[in-house]
């Protein structure tokens, strides 16, 4: 196990005893992941994990340490997901706007500045994965992480219209009105993966692939021009 300096303690007391082998990062001669896995997995194996849940940076690095040995991805599965019982669901709380007063800007200024990047970008698409740019952007709060108010989302901004993928139950009427008067559509969280895999020909996306989950990026398609 993997963890950082914020669980050094906890990590240490709950593994006692396991067989689980704590690595604490960054700390001096403590191997990274792609380093352990290039030196322990044998040419032409398949390293599995969940593409939603491993960022396109890391995936890269990971491909980039484990080339010579010509390692097999395969990131298309939650293991842990399809053995876990009982799992407890996901936040039903609902979503709420936060005023001008809070956020500095509207909604409407802070997309308008998006569009413009994007234009000094020649970009057809802007994509978000960010749950906190989303946040800002739309000047809405959530419950959906416990102790971080933000919204599990995804968000798409166009040249004339935005698309927001989230749980659209958790919105009140008034918010989605407002959403649509500001030509700001609302889908399904997980439509997102269908909206990104039918990005048209000849368009370019801007994207930061460095926090892109690995499964979403992938489903980019390769006649798509993306600016990263």
């Amino acid at each position: 196990l993997w963890t950082d300096g914020r669980y050094f303690i906890q990590a240490e007391e709950q593994l006692a005893g396991t067989g689980i082998t704590l690595f604490r990062s960054g700390q001096p001669g403590v191997v990274d992941i792609g380093t352990f896995l290039a030196e322990k997995m044998e040419d032409g194996t398949v390293l599995g994990f969940d593409g939603r849940t491993v960022s396109t940076g890391m995936a890269k690095s990971l491909k980039e340490k484990l080339r010579e040995k010509k390692i097999i991805f395969a990131p298309d599965r939650d293991v842990v997901g399809e053995i876990w019982v009982n799992r407890p669901a996901l936040s039903c709380d609902p979503i709420w706007e936060l005023g001008v007063e809070y956020a500095g800007e509207s909604r409407k200024d802070k997309v308008a500045g998006v569009r413009k990047a994007m234009v000094d970008c020649k970009a057809d698409y802007f994509l978000i994965p960010s749950l906190d740019e989303i946040a800002w952007l739309f000047n809405i709060r959530g419950n959906d992480i416990a102790y971080c108010p933000l919204v599990l989302s995804y968000a798409i901004v166009y040249n004339d219209s935005v698309e927001l993928f989230a749980d659209t139950s958790k919105f009140s009427d008034t918010l989605l009105q407002l959403f649509a008067q500001q030509q700001i559509i609302l889908h399904p969280y997980e439509e997102i993966y269908d909206t990104v895999s039918q990005f048209n020909e000849n368009q370019t996306v801007l994207l930061d692939s460095r926090i892109m989950n690995y499964s979403l990026y992938r489903k980019i398609p390769e006649f798509v021009t993306v600016v990263d």
